[in-house]
This record gives C-alpha cells, structure tokens and sequence, in this order.
C-alpha cells in the first residue's frame, strides 16, 4: 500500500501492489473512525474535504496481512 502524495488536500489517493479484497479504515489521533469502506480495485481515492487538518492512520486489512500508513491532511 501506498499514499500517493502526503500531506493530501481534499482527496487522498492509494495504491496496492496487490489484488484481493482490501478492507480500508481511516482513524484520527485520538482513535476515532473517521472512514471505512472495502476496495477491490489496485487504486482507491478518498475525499477527504471534511477530514480537520491533522495526521490521521489508515489501515488496510487483506489477504496479504495489516499494513498502517501515517497521513497528513493540510
């Protein structure tokens, strides 16, 4: 997995390396989920125009095991 471009503005945009089925979450710095959706493209965009600014944690579960990414919204 991979954030395309980091700090994001209104959209963050993910790669996979991998197929399958990924399960997509999206939390703040005090644990609250803020997003969630499944993907089964190798590309995923996320509007994130109604995320606050801050750093955020997004975390893919798959076949392939749990990765964690940081994410800056400016």
């Amino acid at each position: 997995m991979q954030l395309l471009l980091n700090p994001v503005g209104e959209l963050a945009q993910i790669s996979f390396v991998y197929d399958g089925v990924k399960k997509l979450t999206v939390y703040n710095t005090t644990g609250q989920l803020v997003f969630k959706t499944t993907v089964t493209e190798d590309f995923v965009s996320i509007n994130t125009a109604s995320f606050a600014k801050g750093v955020y944690l997004i975390q893919c579960e798959s076949e392939m095991g749990n990765e964690v990414l940081k994410m800056v919204k400016q």
